[in-house]
């Protein structure tokens, strides 16, 4: 992305396909999801994230912690 200097946060995720899209018309409210942007960028943005899941000790915690919270119940 080299316009990322460029841009703000939310430019910068709805460029990469992250920012939610409000599907509203009227007073109907509808869910929100992400869509559009660039693919693969949000392809190789998931795997760097999956990674830091597997080998950060404080992501790991974070993602471990709703597991967690099933098996209590």
């Amino acid at each position: 992305m080299p316009e990322l200097g460029r841009m703000t946060a939310g430019e910068a995720a709805a460029m990469a396909g992250l920012a939610p899209v409000p599907h509203d018309s009227g007073v109907m409210r509808g869910r929100r999801a992400i869509a559009g942007g660039r693919r693969a960028l949000r392809q190789v943005l998931f795997q760097a994230a999956l990674a830091a899941a597997c080998h950060n000790p404080a992501l790991k915690a974070i993602g471990e912690a709703p597991e967690r919270a099933r098996k209590a119940t």
